[in-house]
């Protein structure tokens, strides 16, 4: 005697129906749904298993195993273009380049940041190439004089002299960046002749306070009692 069974959702009973001999399996699956609730009736349908249709079931192939399933109200819609807007996002990001500050957040497994690592390579880098950067600035700045002057010399102007000393150009630039450095040194300088003045003005201070009236040189503790041998004598 086959049996169908109907599984149901959540909060439901599942349901057991013996199919008699001279019964129709329709019939029996019919009388089965009964037992569910009158509002789930209304809102559901019946699915087999491996797509088979319902008209085509018999009690020969022995139990049948069948779902409830529930009607759900449908979305307001829109995931469609969701999914292709996220897709798009998605394909930009894989196709995007990718750049030298994009891992700057990372650390190493030692602790260091991902940009601190990058950034001492690059001081590295320019530092290796300062002298021939400053050359390269040197000569461009020495070949637009040169430019200047010969668009001079060839624009015939009516002066007579024209300043072509580019040597007496490059001497003027080294002497000012040698006093550049020398004003430097020399406000190093007296910061540290103030630095040392302060120190040695806070130690002679307390150097007095400790003598009791010591006062450059002078004891002033002698002359008081010299003082008041004075006036005992009187």
């Amino acid at each position: 005697m086959p049996t169908i069974f109907i599984s149901t959702p959540s909060g439901l009973r599942d349901i057991q129906k013996h199919v008699l001999a001279d019964d129709d399996v329709h019939v029996a699956i019919e009388s089965a749904l009964k037992e569910l609730p009158p509002n789930a009736t209304a809102k559901g349908y019946l699915s087999t298993r491996g797509g088979q249709s319902l008209e085509s079931l018999s009690a020969a192939a022995g139990d049948i195993y069948l779902r409830w399933n529930m009607r759900l109200c449908g979305g307001k819609g829109g995931f469609g273009s969701m999914l292709r807007a996220q897709g798009g996002r998605m394909a930009r990001k894989k196709n995007r380049k990718k750049t030298e500050t994009e891992n700057d957040s990372f650390r190493t497994l030692d602790g260091r940041r991902m940009k601190s690592i990058r950034q001492a390579k690059e001081l590295g880098e320019y530092l290796s190439t300062a002298d021939e950067i400053k050359k390269k600035e040197a000569e461009e700045k020495k070949q637009k004089l040169l430019n200047i002057l010969q668009k001079e010399k060839t624009s015939g102007s009516s002066r007579k002299s024209k300043f072509e000393n580019t040597r007496l150009l490059e001497d003027h630039e080294d002497a000012v960046q040698k006093m550049r450095k020398d004003a430097e040194m020399a406000a190093l300088a007296v910061s540290e002749i103030d630095t040392a003045l302060s120190s040695s003005a806070g130690s002679s201070s307390s150097n007095v306070k400790a003598k009791g009236g010591d006062f450059f040189g002078m004891d002033f503790s002698e002359s008081e009692s010299e003082s008041e041998s004075d006036t005992e004598s009187i």
